[in-house]
């Protein structure tokens, strides 16, 4: 699809660009085979062992802002409102260069920001638009006006400036005032920051003068006019003082609007001292009435004389004066007039008096400027730029890239705005997307982790909780969307048996009447007919169950976490042939694939393998090397049996992957537990009761532990002394048939025994007691919660 078109429907082009290992990584190679033992990246809290060498991974492999990359990219075209179209995406082999690289915590800082200077400004513009443009005085307008005439003066009128160089150029240079003069250049450069941002992002004419910039080289010309407009500066000081002069005209120019707004506001006065005399006529006109109702009429008439002479002191404070040198009538312009006489080098106010060409006619009040609406917007745009917190939050935006750039890729405030644009809508894009694969039958799950603070010993020193922000989702669903654009191109192309897929069936194992019973114990009493529909319904409830404190969702997502089964890699024809299918129930994809991390994950090499021999078709067929049938007779032989094998390998190294990753988690837990005063302590799920144990899940740390029934004495030689105290002396009674276990407590108090009960899906208080063992441990024991 073409620029122009995808403009024209109001299309977003969005690229994703993978790292293309299979470059490097040849089939069969020495690199291949170790890559393919390994099969996974295996990330621990402290360290991690990657699948290929870290000079691919770090460097060669790398999208650091550094040096061209061969890439694999995906380009696709979404809507505003998130929607793909399936039909025009392409895939092609490029060499990209990073300007920037960001994380996600600073994109998150980004788009927050800018939300919030958008909320700020469409707020001042609602609330107070008619008085910045209405209802403010006449003079306030004119200062915000001639404050923008300035500014075109000073830095857009470059033809101007021109005129005067040559005219000063064998002029001395003043050094007293070159300090002067750089303080008003960096304030006229931030100007000049504050009002494009404003242009681009909050106007719409700002938006065709960027698509302007697209289509041809404005914008660049203006940059180079701006670059040489600063040089011309630095050499010619002199043209400081001919600007002076021109003020010193101008302030003559202000002084004399200053007798006339003096002689407006003794007509103010006057007409004051009128409406004085109406109220008292008003007050003998309410006690006349009393009197006598006769008087009515007569009441009336001073009404109208009064409303005459109302409407001539108005009038008269509007008119101008001729004897004050016509300055006013001089100036009586709009638009083109202006621009004409700042080309001669004129600086002046404008009092532009309304012209009524029409009595029907009342747009324009007689005290307002008569305004286009580029003029509206110049003075809208002055005015807000003398908010501080417009200022600060533009600053604070720009602030971030500081620590961005590099030597080779400085960034133009130009570019830097238009990137926080770029996020900001593609924050807006992606948020669409999740809410239409919500609405298709995707399922979310609490994805939020722990994350160990370490020392430089690598040793524990504190918890915090990693949790998930719309720039991890931004980026998740751009991923996951060009995943399932790259299965799709795989399903069609002559490569489908060994195409590699990730399959995702439902299994026995959830019990959809374990879950039913739960909800109507929580009071919901709805009749469902798979799990999609009871998670679909739980997420658009989510708040309201928030708000009444109901845990039913975080226990449903736990219990189904828990219970189904991992999605897992396997070729089109092992699929095929078992009778399975491609479809993915957890993401309510019919095709799907990995295809964005080749530098951690095998099978993403196995699929770009494939891409690229779909690519290299394309390339035969659009060169006319070869016809469409003739590729299609070209088949390569490939043993199946071999990439399935390679397929069970690498979900076994998944599963083994996550289980070293939880158990290094819980090592350092211990570790860090070992350290404080006390024990830990949190509140877990109970997912499953045995008779010896139950089954405990904690939404904290997404991990999953046993409650041991009894035999919690054995480990009392291995405890801190300063944990014992935290101990009870208490008896856990279960009850499989009805799964619920019963807590009696002895407390060594008149009270006696505390007995409770606690049921499955229940939440129970319980104390983590580390162990002085190796490898570290704990175990679970109940906490007495009053």
């Amino acid at each position: 699809m073409k620029k122009e078109e995808w403009n024209k429907y109001n299309l977003y082009e969005v690229g994703v660009h993978i790292t293309d290992v299979s470059f490097f990584i040849k089939e069969n190679s020495s690199l291949d085979i170790d890559a393919r033992n390994r099969a996974m990246t295996i990330y621990l809290t402290h360290t991690c062992f990657p699948m290929i060498s870290k000079i691919l991974s770090e460097e060669l492999c790398s999208l650091d802002p550094v040096n061209n990359r061969l890439c694999l990219s995906i380009f696709f075209y979404m809507d505003s409102s998130g929607k793909i179209d399936h039909n025009s995406f392409f895939i092609k082999e490029s060499i990209i260069n990073s300007k920037v690289k960001f994380s996600y915590e600073e994109v998150y800082f980004i788009i927050r920001q800018y939300v919030k200077i958008k909320q700020l400004i469409n707020k001042l513009k609602k609330e107070k638009l008619n008085d910045i443009l209405n209802n403010h005085t006449h003079g306030k307008l004119m200062q915000n006006y001639n404050d923008n005439i300035k500014y075109n003066y000073t830095l857009n009128e470059d033809n101007n400036i021109n005129q005067l160089i040559k005219e000063t150029k064998h002029n001395e240079i003043i050094n007293h005032d070159k300090e002067i003069e750089q303080t008003q250049d960096i304030t006229k450069k931030k100007t000049s920051i504050y009002r494009r941002f404003l242009n681009l992002h909050f106007y719409k004419n700002g938006n065709k003068q960027k698509k302007n910039s697209q289509s041809g080289d404005s914008n660049g010309q203006n940059d180079i006019l701006h670059e040489q407009k600063n040089i011309l500066y630095e050499k010619n000081h002199n043209l400081h003082e001919q600007k002076n002069i021109l003020y010193e005209k101008n302030d003559n120019l202000h002084e004399q609007k200053n007798i006339l707004y003096e002689q407006n506001d003794n007509l103010h006065e006057q007409k004051n001292i009128l409406y004085d005399k109406n109220h008292n006529l008003h007050e003998q006109n309410d006690n006349l009435h009393e009197q006598n109702n006769n008087l009515h009429d007569h009441s009336i008439t001073l009404h109208e004389q009064n409303d005459i002479i109302s409407d001539h002191i108005h009038n008269s404070s509007n008119r101008t004066f001729p004897n004050e040198n016509n300055i006013y009538t001089k100036y009586q312009t709009h638009g083109k007039d202006i621009k004409k006489n700042l080309s001669d080098g004129n600086m002046f106010d404008i009092f532009a008096l309304c012209q009524k060409t029409d009595k029907s006619d009342t747009s324009c009040n007689n005290k307002v400027v008569c305004l286009n609406k580029k003029e509206k917007k110049k003075i809208i745009i002055s005015y807000l730029l003398k908010i501080p917190e417009v200022k600060e939050g533009i600053d604070g935006l720009l602030k971030i890239f500081e620590n961005l750039n590099n030597m080779k890729h400085k960034l133009t405030y130009k570019e830097m705005i238009s990137i926080i644009k770029h996020l900001y809508d593609m924050h807006k894009i992606t948020k669409g997307a999740r809410n239409i694969r919500r609405e298709n039958g995707s399922m979310f799950f609490n994805n939020d982790k722990i994350n160990f603070i370490l020392s430089n010993s690598r040793s524990p020193i504190g918890i915090v909780r990693k949790k998930y922000t719309f720039s991890n989702y931004m980026i998740e669903e751009l991923m996951l969307s060009a995943n399932k654009l790259i299965a799709i191109r795989q399903y069609f192309s002559k490569y489908r048996d060994i195409s590699v897929f990730r399959s995702h069936n439902l299994n026995d194992a959830i019990d959809i009447n374990d879950i039913m019973d739960l909800l109507k114990k929580s009071g919901i009493h709805f009749e469902f007919h798979d799990l999609r529909q009871i998670m679909k319904f739980l997420d658009e409830k989510k708040k309201y169950f928030k708000q009444k404190k109901n845990n039913i969702y975080d226990i449903v997502s736990a219990y189904m976490k828990k219970k189904m089964v991992r999605a897992e890699y396997h070729t089109y024809k092992y699929i095929k042939d078992n009778n399975m299918s491609t479809y993915h129930y957890a993401l309510s994809f019919l095709l799907y694939t990995h295809f964005t991390s080749p530098i951690r994950r095998y099978p993403d090499i196995l699929v770009h393998r494939v891409i690229k021999k779909i690519i290299s078709d394309e390339q035969k067929l659009n060169q006319n090397l070869f016809t469409e049938q003739e590729i299609l007779k070209n088949t390569e032989t490939h043993d199946v049996g071999i990439l399935e094998k390679i397929c069970e390998n690498c979900n076994n190294c998944k599963a083994k992957s996550k289980k070293a990753q939880v158990d290094c988690e819980i090592a350092f837990f211990c570790l860090y537990l070992q350290k404080l005063s006390r024990p830990g302590y949190n509140r877990g799920i109970i997912m499953d009761i045995y008779k010896e144990k139950s089954s405990i899940y904690f939404k904290s740390f997404s991990f999953e532990n046993n409650l041991y029934h009894s035999g919690f004495e054995k480990h009392f030689h291995k405890m801190n002394k300063d944990h014992l105290k935290y101990l009870f002396n208490y008896v856990i009674q279960p009850n499989v048939a009805k799964q619920e276990i019963t807590v009696i407590i002895n407390t060594n108090k008149k009270k006696g025994k505390i007995r409770r009960v606690y049921k499955r899906f229940d939440y129970i208080p319980l104390y983590f007691i580390p162990l002085n063992s190796m490898p570290p441990s704990y175990f679970l024991a109940v906490a007495l919660i009053k």
